[in-house]
């Protein structure tokens, strides 16, 4: 008995906390409003944000991201070609991986950005290999292609029919610090002159000496001929005054 007089008591006591408190628990307005608050961030999120396999696997089509994490795999041409519908696309923080593919072009125009500071399976940050007929790759917005320590900036092979025109293939060096990965993108002419250039240059020094020495040469050739006439010329005026006091002393 004593113990429920306690009990109502303790009841009786504590009900006027939870009675000047009740404003602070969230009404059913607020929860409405806490949920809706939730999804829009969360729809926010996903449209600044997403991953490539739940892009693939879901074929969540409601608005393209602008962020990708984790690496974007593409080995057949459906893939590549519904990642290349994904217009909005300025970041992939992974590597980017093309191969075994059919397709005659790959392009993504407002990518910013490819690779992750952080050890990966890939062993590059760009990966283009085994598409037998690729022709154009179009990449004119990228701006850096971050790697880690144990990956390549960039694979390029078995590609028989791709060609990098020259501006895209600065992109990518300025994109890579310099990075020679990207030699297989480098323009056939270009290689073939900087090849013939390097092993050319001690000629063409030799040459240029040979140019400054003969021109050096000759200039003293032509200076002390003129030296040379100069003085002739002096010592026949002088002759010719000589000549000309002599008669002049005569008729006298």
């Amino acid at each position: 008995m004593t113990f429920l007089v306690l009990f109502l008591l303790l009841i009786i006591l504590i009900q006027p906390v939870f009675m000047a408190n009740s404003s602070s628990f969230p009404t059913r307005e607020d929860k409405e409003k806490i949920f809706r608050m939730m999804f829009e961030a969360q729809n926010k999120f996903r449209q600044a944000c997403c991953l490539w396999s739940e892009k693939k696997n879901y074929k969540r089509t409601t608005s393209d991201c602008e962020h990708i994490k984790g690496d974007v795999i593409l080995e057949n041409n459906v893939d590549a070609i519904s990642f290349q519908s994904l217009l909005d696309i300025r970041e992939i923080q992974g590597s980017l991986v093309l191969r075994n593919t059919t397709i005659l072009e790959f392009g993504l125009p407002l990518l910013e950005r490819i690779g992750f500071d952080d050890k990966s399976r890939s062993k590059a940050s760009l990966i283009i290999e085994n598409n037998k007929y690729l022709t154009h790759l179009r990449i004119r917005k990228l701006v850096e292609i971050v790697k880690h320590s144990s990956q390549k900036h960039a694979i390029v092979e078995n590609n028989p029919n791709l060609k990098i025109d020259a501006k895209q293939y600065e992109i990518f060096k300025k994109a890579a610090n310099g990075s020679l990965d990207f030699e297989h993108f480098n323009p056939p002419w270009r290689r073939y002159i900087r090849g013939i250039t390097y092993e050319l240059w001690p000629y063409f020094l030799f040459g240029f000496m040979i140019i400054v020495v003969f021109t050096h040469h000759f200039i003293m050739l032509e200076v002390n001929e003129f030296r040379m006439k100069r003085k002739d010329k002096e010592m026949i005026d002088c002759l010719n005054k000589m000549r000309d006091s002599t008669i002049a002393a005569e008729l006298l």
